[in-house]
């Protein structure tokens, strides 16, 4: 079993792979009612 495959059984996850394509794409529960979403994207911005 790949440790891919390990992680998202443990884990309880979900993946859809495409072995053409290559994207990453991230969730997050990010507190958006708590006002945290402009904070975050403004993170995310630098980091990309």
């Amino acid at each position: 079993m790949s440790e891919n495959k390990k992680l998202v059984d443990e884990n309880g996850d979900m993946s859809v792979g495409n072995k053409d394509d290559k994207f990453v794409y991230l969730t997050f529960d990010e507190g958006y009612e708590a006002g945290y979403t402009a904070k975050i994207l403004e993170v995310l911005k630098a980091l990309f």
